[in-house]
């Protein structure tokens, strides 16, 4: 599977892997990111479950929530 990451994707699994080799700690990741200490172990604990793969958004390349179907569109919001 071909992953395509932004370079701030990049850095991210890079502290992310940084803190599993135990090179820094939870806390300096969570400042480093601007991320809570919680989020830091739940993407540690989720990347020693799947990998890095699991670090990139589940729902890219997809319309947003808030999208209007294209019927339901009205023809001046085009």
């Amino acid at each position: 599977m071909l992953l395509t990451m932004s370079a701030k994707e990049l850095s991210k699994i890079e502290i992310i892997q940084h803190v599993c080799d135990k090179r820094i700690r939870q806390i300096d990741a969570a400042q480093a990111l601007k991320l809570s200490h919680r989020q830091i172990q739940r993407l540690v604990n989720s990347f020693h479950e799947f990998g890095p793969q699991e670090l990139v958004p589940k729902k890219r390349d997809q319309p947003g929530d808030h999208h209007y179907c294209s019927i339901l569109k009205p023809k001046f919001w085009s």
